[in-house]
């Protein structure tokens, strides 16, 4: 069960709706799905983190997490199991989009980067190009791609299988009902939008007794 709760009084608007950005799918491997989104500005870390948070997704570092994979891997990372592949998540994740572990020689890879903690090269994520065959700093490049993780196995708010009745909120707008609280809404709103403006109104997917909180005061 999933509770949203308000922090703020003001304009009470919950939007599940993701930031429009431009991405896309590459692969599906271990738990995870693959995208790569457009980043604005330097590929930092904290660009790289940031554009992957901000889409409702996390984020691989360079290494796995897996087994003895720790050394350039941090717990807010997500852990990958990378079938034999070794420590470099871009390397597996080629293996699967193009067959080989030369990330730098996968198109689909092309300006692609990935968190890279424990690092001091000016906080830069770890990148490939595809033109050139060469991994990349991100501190010299800017307006690329993040490698950012989504669950392979969804909530079930924008397929449908958490039906209407099972997401109730504390109050709700005739049309921004809790039911339109849906990744790409078929009713043509994205959003639940609470009716009354004080702070701890909340969303709920789920039964009472499921209840876990998210966020709240």
């Amino acid at each position: 069960m999933l509770l949203v709760r308000l922090l703020s009084v003001g304009t009470l608007f919950i939007s599940l709706t993701l930031i429009k950005a431009q991405q896309e799918y590459l692969t599906t491997l271990d738990e995870w799905e693959f995208y790569k989104v457009k980043v604005t500005g330097v590929m930092s870390n904290v660009n790289v983190k940031n554009t992957c948070l901000a889409t409702g997704m996390r984020y691989p570092c360079v290494w796995s997490g897996s087994g003895s994979c720790t050394r350039y891997w941090t717990s807010d990372c997500i852990t990958l199991n990378t079938n034999g592949v070794g420590c470099n998540n871009l390397r597996a994740i080629s293996k699967t989009l193009c067959g080989s572990t030369d990330a730098h020689l996968c198109q689909r890879l092309d300006d692609v980067f990935v968190y890279f903690p424990k690092h001091r090269r000016n906080h830069s994520a770890w990148g490939v190009d595809y033109n050139t065959s060469r991994y990349l700093w991100g501190s010299e490049y800017k307006d690329m791609y993040a490698l950012c993780a989504g669950c392979r196995n969804h909530l079930g708010m924008e397929s449908g299988a958490i039906p209407d009745w099972n997401i109730t909120a504390s109050s709700e707008w005739k049309r921004g009902r809790a039911s339109d609280g849906r990744l790409n809404g078929v009713n043509g709103y994205g959003a639940w939008v609470a009716a009354i403006n004080i702070v701890g109104q909340w969303l709920q997917v789920g039964r009472k007794e499921m209840r876990k909180e998210i966020m709240n005061e």
